[in-house]
């Protein structure tokens, strides 16, 4: 599971031939790397990431079968399997992480955005939940947000938004995943843990 930047690309658009060109446009980097693609069928498109080409080569010659995933990939799947059902509302998800946060915005089913930010406080979390939310036109008093990933941030993150939002919950991997998980399962990346109950 690789976590580098990652962006998304309608079908419709996208083409063995030019998914690296608009990779390397819209993220560009000075450092060498890969630049691989994952299939998103629920919101019809490909998320398209990269991994440094040192962690390539080491993993490459080290491991005989080696399949690189975002982190995304697995995050915005399961969030998108569960606003599956047609009257499903529109709603933010958000997973928290040391430095970083994810946020998928999905509606009966559909992707209607997917982002990372890098973040160094609860303040910078709800700057982009809050942004996102803004952009896309959900309202804090009545769409709905939910925070998910490392425990402690996710409950400092969902006391601060529930100053500014109605409905606001949290999903702890330890209910979420039932049948996945241990006691200790909290300290298990939430993309690691989507990425186990998907396959």
């Amino acid at each position: 599971i690789v976590d580098s930047p990652a962006m998304l690309i309608p079908m419709s658009e996208f083409s063995e031939e030019n998914f690296r060109e608009y990779y390397d446009y819209c993220i560009p980097s000075d450092s060498e790397r890969r630049i691989f693609c994952d299939p998103l069928p629920a919101a019809n498109a490909m998320l398209v990431f990269s991994v440094a080409e040192n962690i390539f080569k080491t993993l490459c010659d080290r491991f005989e079968n080696v399949h690189f995933c975002s982190s995304m990939t697995s995050v915005a799947g399961y969030f998108i399997k569960k606003a599956s059902h047609a009257d499903t509302p529109r709603r933010l998800l958000a997973v928290v992480r040391e430095g970083a946060v994810d946020i998928v915005v999905v509606e009966a089913g559909r992707l209607l955005s997917v982002n990372s930010f890098e973040v160094g406080a609860v303040s910078d979390v709800l700057y982009y939940i809050l942004g996102t939310a803004s952009k896309l036109g959900l309202s804090a008093p009545a769409d709905t947000f939910c925070i998910a990933g490392d425990a402690t941030l996710r409950e400092n993150s969902a006391a601060e938004l529930g100053k500014f939002a109605r409905n606001v919950s949290t999903l702890e991997q330890t209910r979420e995943f039932g049948e996945y998980t241990t006691d200790t399962d909290d300290e298990v990346p939430f993309n690691m843990m989507a990425a186990i109950a998907e396959n």
